[in-house]
């Protein structure tokens, strides 16, 4: 018990240690950029920015952040789902504000695996039907930075989502938050090296 005890104290004080981090990252970073245009690198200016998993074993490792070159790199590890679970990884991006004054997205990215971009609408969530079957965009795999341009009307909902929650259209009203979701098959788990570069929201 006492080693358990030792092991959830420091991976306890490890998370604490990359929020801090974190914190004095976005910090640093937002007195870089300028606001002489109408688009904002999210990088700087959201509300918030987090690693999320479950509570089953997937986990992210702290001490694989990699804070360089104005970029936010975490590598996650995704637990193999057993039975019904429900096993996910994310880098999840507050806004702080709805998606209703803007029609799409650049992002600048790299990850070892396809990356899914969720918009987290409310109507989907845990306030809403608890379908969790966001409108999504699945971008490619790459090793290097790269970047796309996407339309939120070019988002659909995933081809798992249930009959009851089909036929909601996407409200960008209800839009606060955007997840970015390595796509480790999770019958089989593994690992995902995820950066970030750029942000930003397109009007």
């Amino acid at each position: 018990m006492a080693n358990l005890y030792t092991l959830n104290y420091n991976v306890e004080m490890k998370h604490v240690y990359l929020s801090t981090l974190i914190i004095i990252f976005f910090a640093a970073c937002s007195t870089k950029k300028s606001n002489n245009s109408e688009e904002s690198n999210l990088l700087y200016s959201a509300k918030g920015w987090k690693p999320v998993t479950d509570n089953l074993g997937s986990y992210y490792l702290p001490n694989t952040i990699t804070i360089k070159d104005s970029a936010y790199e975490v590598e996650f590890y995704l637990k193999q789902k057993e039975a019904d679970e429900i096993v996910f990884i994310e880098l999840v991006c507050d806004l702080g504000h709805d998606l209703s004054e803007h029609k799409g997205l650049s992002l600048t990215y790299k990850c070892d695996t396809a990356l899914v971009i969720k918009l987290s609408q409310s109507d989907f969530g845990g306030e809403g039907d608890k379908s969790y079957a966001h409108y999504q965009y699945v971008v490619p795999a790459s090793d290097t930075y790269v970047t796309q341009q996407l339309s939120f009307s070019n988002f659909t909902r995933p081809d798992w989502t249930p009959e009851y929650s089909k036929g909601k259209g996407l409200n960008l009203n209800n839009v606060d938050a955007i997840y970015l979701t390595p796509a480790v098959v999770d019958s089989i788990g593994g690992k995902a090296l995820l950066g970030v570069k750029e942000l930003i929201l397109q009007q």
